[in-house]
This record gives C-alpha cells, structure tokens and sequence, in this order.
C-alpha cells in the first residue's frame, strides 16, 4: 500500500511539473544590422552597429509557471553595448512590454517566459510597461510579413526578395539569433522604431535585411 501510494504522489508531482511549461507560438525578431547578409556587407557592420534589438513572442497556446498565456504577447527591447553574436559577451538591457489585457500574474508568466527562451540576452532589466499589442505574422504564403505595435515599440516587415541581394553571392543568416527558437525565416525590416526614454536614444530603423521570423516552444 505504501508503495502505491508513493508512486500516486510521484505521478502527481511529475504531471505538476509537466503542466507547468507547455507552450508554443510565434517569434519576432529586428536588429539594426543585416541578419541576412554576404560577407562583404556583414563583416563591414561588426562593431559599428547591430547593438539594437526588438524582440516579440506571441502565444499561440499553452501554459507557463501554470499560467495560461494563450493568445497574449510580450515585447522586449534590448540594447547592448556592442554588435549582438560577435566576439565576446554582450552587456544588455532590456526594457519589457507586456500585453495590456494580461493579468498580473499573467505579465510576470509572460516576461519568465521570455528570459528563458533568449537567455544570455536578458540580463539587466531596467523597466516592465504594459501595452495594447499587435502582433501579426503572415502565412506561409506569405513568408517575412509581420506587424508589431506595442505603442513605443513598433516593427513592420515583409519578405525578403532576390533584389534585397547587395553581395552577388547567396544571402546567408549573417548573426545568431538571439532566442531559442526553430523554422527561422528571413525578413525585410521596412521599419522598426523605439520612442521611449529608458534609453540613450530613440530611433527608427528602416529598410534593413534585418528581421527573423520563426516558431518558439517550451515543452
């Protein structure tokens, strides 16, 4: 008997832990640098630029720290003090904002969920904002196109096409991406802007081979 009910609590606890982190959904990703790029534009960039980034995760379903999260978003601006992916680590800051129509818990779940899935990316966090936001990601018939407006935060993109080629050779994805992330898509920035005050600067980025489009899962 003390052997059953042992391993009920056992099966117990591991559902607990299972429920706990189960989620999917859409992924969003713009830097001021060309992501997709020859060799002749990218190693041209390293150490100039390419320190911006805006990153955006929408929910399709799922739970995280035993939140349901379906259908909410969150949006994290990072700067750091060098180009992203190169040489050694970056020192970052990241302001975060977070769906409006998000509960408490709901925002803390979401902004866990995140940090997780970019990692060394999030470190310093120097400010959490709520906001209405618009996320929208095109179909695979229409691969590259997305839309995020998180009021200080916006980012409009489309497809990457055989013009956008400036180096003669085959575009190649030039820097890492910055979460974890799967089925990673190129992307043409037509605008990605910042118009808060958490940061040195504000500033509006436009027509950049800059964007990554994927999937995100925690299972």
């Amino acid at each position: 008997m003390r052997s059953a009910a042992f391993t009920g609590v056992a099966f117990v606890l591991l559902a607990s832990v299972a429920s706990a982190a189960s989620i999917e959904g859409e992924y969003l990703e713009v830097r001021n640098a060309n992501m997709w790029a020859g060799p002749c534009l990218a190693n041209a960039e390293i150490g100039l630029i390419g320190n911006q980034a805006t990153m955006a995760w929408k929910v399709t379903k799922g739970t995280y720290q035993d939140v349901k999260l379906d259908g909410l978003s969150v949006v994290a601006v990072v700067y750091g003090d060098r180009t992203f992916g190169v040489g050694d680590k970056v020192k970052t800051e990241t302001l975060f904002i977070v769906d409006k129509q998000a509960t408490k818990p709901q925002q803390k779940a979401l902004v866990a969920m995140a940090s997780k899935l970019a990692g060394k990316t999030i470190q310093k966090v120097i400010a959490v904002k709520t906001s209405k936001i618009k996320m929208d990601i095109g179909s695979d018939d229409d691969t590259g196109y997305s839309i995020v407006d998180a009021g200080i935060a916006t980012v409009r993109t489309r497809r990457l096409k055989k013009a956008d080629n400036t180096c003669g050779t085959k575009e190649r994805m030039a820097y890492p991406v910055l979460a974890k992330v799967s089925d990673e898509q190129g992307a043409y920035t037509l605008e990605s802007s910042f118009t808060g005050d958490e940061f040195d600067g504000q500033y509006v980025d436009r027509f950049w081979r800059g964007g990554i489009i994927g999937k995100f899962s925690i299972k």
